[in-house]
Parts: structure tokens; sequence; C-alpha cells
């Protein structure tokens, strides 16, 4: 065998494995990149935080209504109809927020339970929306929620302070 045709030969079979060799390497940077696709795609879709899971776990019922307007507190408790204040508040795992009407209702006609629409939770479990309103999340435990929001009647305007029990 001629030394051109060894070296050809040589170069052929390197040629082949480095050809099997990128092969390999992309096979194995297909599969990295799967992987870590796979990985991230399960992280993102586990909604539930401790915050969530605290919030869906029973019904909440209001205890307290504070508006706060320049500086002053103002007690909004004895504002709000019987009728009204033995109602709960459920934080549906589905993202819906169901009122039930409680055993007094407002009207007789008034559906037991009804939807108040979407809630969400968004800058890190801080802040909640929900009824069209988006809160802070002040405190949040296995049997208290206190929010803070915007607050307006009429032209006055300011801070509403909402503690809710179980």
């Amino acid at each position: 065998m001629s030394k051109f045709m060894f070296a050809l030969r040589v170069h052929s079979i390197f040629g082949t494995i480095s050809l099997f060799k990128q092969q390999h390497m992309k096979c194995n940077f297909n599969s990295i990149f799967i992987l870590i696709i796979l990985v991230l795609g399960i992280v993102a879709c586990q909604k539930d935080s401790a915050t969530e899971t605290l919030l869906t776990q029973g019904s909440w019922k209001v205890e307290s209504k504070l508006a706060i307007i320049q500086g002053s507190t103002i007690n909004l408790n004895d504002s709000i109809h019987p009728c009204v204040q033995d109602d709960l508040t459920r934080f549906l795992t589905d993202g819906s927020v169901e009122i039930d009407d409680g055993p007094l209702k407002c009207h007789d006609s008034d559906p037991q339970t009804f939807s108040l629409g979407p809630w969400t939770l968004s800058e890190n479990d801080t802040r909640l929306f929900y009824g069209g309103t988006t809160y802070d999340v002040e405190e949040l435990t296995e049997s208290r929620l206190r929010l803070l929001g915007p607050y307006s009647n009429l032209a006055i305007s300011g801070v509403i302070d909402i503690t809710f029990g179980k």
C-alpha cells in the first residue's frame, strides 16, 4: 500500500469519526435542548404557589372594611348591610371567584352563589386582582387575608383596607 493510499484511508477513517462525533454532538445537544424545554414547561405550568394554596383553601368572610382618606381612617363596617356581611368569598383553583350569599339574602330571588369573575396573583404573589380591582396583599395566613386597594366614593378617594377571616 502506498503512503498516499494509507494517508487517504486514515483521513477517510478520521473523517468518518469526525462526522460521527459531529452528528453525535448534535444529537446530544438536541436531546439536552429538548430536556431543558420540557423541564421549563413543567415548571411554568406549576401555578400553585404557597400563596395560592392559602388563598384557595376554604371560604373567606369580610371581618373589617376601613377607608383611609387623607390620613383619616373611616370604619365602613357599620355601613355594610347585614345581608352582605354574612357573604362568603371563595377563590377557586380554576381562577374564578365565587360569592356565597350566606344565610341572609338581600333579595329572596338572588342566587345562593354567583361568580365575581376571575382572580389572579401577580408581582411575586404580592398583588391580587379580583372583582375588577387590583389589591396589595398585606397579609395572608391560613385564617387571615388583608388587602389594600383603591377606594373612591363620589369625589372622595383613598385606600380601602379589607380584612377577611375564616
